[in-house]
């Protein structure tokens, strides 16, 4: 799941509401996630996620997917960063009480190869298989669900995976 739909992108730069609630539930949840990380006060972590998501808005438009994989999810982590450290500059202040440590990780965060921004590509990836799990789970047996959930997000053998599961 490195990366997101080009539909919902395609969808989003047509301004498709439906398309906005759907980017809504999924990075919402997981901008707050990441934020909240930071021992930063809700306040700022509910300022922080809504200015990224305004920053969204109002530049989907031009938005050039390079036909990478995870071309949306490194736009997304640099535009957090992004809008971070302009509210560090605008307040003058360390965020809270994140302080130097988050401006520590917004630095790490600029490096794509940083293990800091591999954890957060990760981070990525399963909040958003667990958030489409969620609309789907009700078309697939109870069963499908454990070894796809086993196997593929939790990395475990096919094998291990039948053999955990009594499943062949």
């Amino acid at each position: 799941m490195d990366s997101t739909r080009h539909s919902l992108l395609g969808r989003l730069m047509e301004s498709e509401q439906t398309a906005w609630d759907e980017v809504d539930a999924i990075y919402r949840p997981l901008i707050r996630n990441w934020l909240g990380r930071y021992r930063l006060q809700a306040s700022d972590v509910d300022d922080l996620t809504q200015e990224v998501l305004a920053v969204l808005v109002k530049q989907i438009g031009s938005f050039e997917h390079n036909g990478r994989v995870g071309a949306f999810r490194n736009w997304l982590r640099t535009t957090t960063v992004n809008v971070a450290r302009n509210l560090l500059r605008k307040r003058n202040l360390p965020i809270g009480g994140g302080g130097s440590e988050f401006q520590a990780s917004l630095a790490q965060l600029e490096d794509p190869e940083s293990k800091l921004s591999k954890q957060f590509d990760i981070g990525h990836s399963r909040f958003v298989i667990a958030h489409l799990l969620g609309r789907i789970e009700r078309d697939f047996q109870d069963v499908t669900l454990r070894i796809f959930r086993m196997h593929v997000m939790e990395g475990v053998s096919v094998s291990e995976t039948a053999e955990r599961l009594g499943v062949s």
